[in-house]
């Protein structure tokens, strides 16, 4: 029987391990299987740290192993991946050609991409009041400053009507507009399902990449969840009937107000003003939420970040609804300078650590797969 192995390296690659010819994992490789029968194919991508990068790499991965098919129709083709490369190659198993050829995948602590969608009904209604509420002041600003205080007045009597018939509507399509993003989304973000037969995960205890993704995605939830508490208390204060802080805001910062129109007990300036100014905070809340996801994630565009929770686990998801298992090995640390100078991290040096390399020597050879 040959073997053909695809080795595909993580993110920002300086010396990529699983390309080594002299490395434990080929040697062992070599002598379980008969140097004669083994032969391995590198896989080379840029190893940006960025989703789109990564989708793209996993559509060449897909050719690359197709011609290697066609170059060794009977053989088993194995993908052994590193770090981010783990993704690379499940968003490989998109093709239906290259699900078919390969015959199994070795990740090495791999931090698997996963994209659920947030619930975009919970705050639709308030948004859509922000946004009304806002679109009306500007109007009448710009009236004021065109010197025609009494179409201003009108609009804003106008605005209201137009805001309480209006805000349903808008709320139903932030709902839909919303849908449709989160399911393109997750889409291109969420790698495919894969036979768990076909799937071994090995993982390092103390993994510094995992601990870091895991420590950045807590970080970077705060900025959304401080912006979902402001819609709250904008959603409470409208049903609770509370513009004292707002109005008092008003009269302090533009000295006048129109105490005489009302909606859910906020003056016409309380109102809008407060509109524009939570619309602003959120906006910015959110660009900062995606911007502080970069020490992790580096570029994601802004909507992925604020419509789909996206993070990362030390499994993807089963076919069957089922988790997969994944094999955490206790790599030895190593000295600082090790670390610093020779790229010695639990990361890195799971690609020759001996137990894992028999782990991946043994799974292969198993009689379920050389039958």
């Amino acid at each position: 029987m040959t073997y053909i192995i695809t080795s595909v390296h993580g993110t920002w690659p300086r010396a990529n391990r699983l390309a080594d010819p002299g490395s434990l994992l080929r040697r062992v490789l070599r002598s379980r299987f008969s140097s004669t029968n083994v032969t391995f194919r590198d896989f080379s991508w840029s190893g940006t740290n960025t989703h789109e990068t990564r989708t793209e790499a996993g559509a060449r991965l897909a050719q690359f192993l197709r011609d290697g098919h066609a170059q060794h129709p009977d053989a088993r083709h194995y993908v052994i991946a590193h770090s981010h490369g783990g993704n690379v190659a499940l968003y490989a198993m998109r093709d239906p050609a290259a699900r078919e050829i390969v015959s199994g995948i070795v990740t090495l602590a791999t931090p698997f991409i996963h994209a659920r969608r947030r619930d975009p009904r919970r705050y639709t209604d308030v948004i859509a009041w922000l946004m009304l509420a806002a679109a009306a002041l500007l109007a009448f600003v710009a009236l004021d400053a065109l010197a025609l205080p009494l179409a201003g007045v009108v609009w804003l009597i106008a605005s209201v009507l137009l805001m309480v018939t209006m805000k349903p509507v808008v709320a139903r399509w932030l709902v839909a507009t919303a849908s449709d993003e989160q399911d393109a989304i997750v889409s291109a973000l969420q790698p495919p399902v894969v036979d768990r037969s076909k799937l071994l995960i090995l993982c390092a205890r103390g993994d510094e990449a995992s601990r870091w993704l895991r420590a950045w995605d807590v970080v970077a939830k705060a900025p959304f969840a401080i912006g979902c508490v402001l819609l709250t208390l904008v959603q409470v204060a409208s049903r609770a009937n509370l513009p004292v802080m707002a109005d008092g805001f008003a009269r302090s910062t533009l000295h006048r107000g129109l105490e005489e129109l009302r909606l859910f007990g906020f003056d016409g300036w309380s109102l809008g003003v407060g509109g524009i100014v939570l619309c602003v905070v959120w906006a910015a809340v959110l660009l900062f939420s995606s911007v502080i996801r970069w020490p992790g994630y580096w570029r994601e565009p802004l909507l992925a970040n604020v419509l789909v929770e996206i993070g990362t686990g030390s499994v993807p998801r089963a076919d069957d609804g089922n988790t997969h298992q994944a094999h955490t090995f206790d790599v030895p640390p190593q000295t600082m300078r090790s670390r610093i100078t020779r790229e010695l991290l639990r990361h890195t040096a799971i690609c020759d650590y001996p137990a894992v390399v028999a782990a991946v020597r043994d799974w292969m050879a198993t009689e379920k797969r050389l039958r």
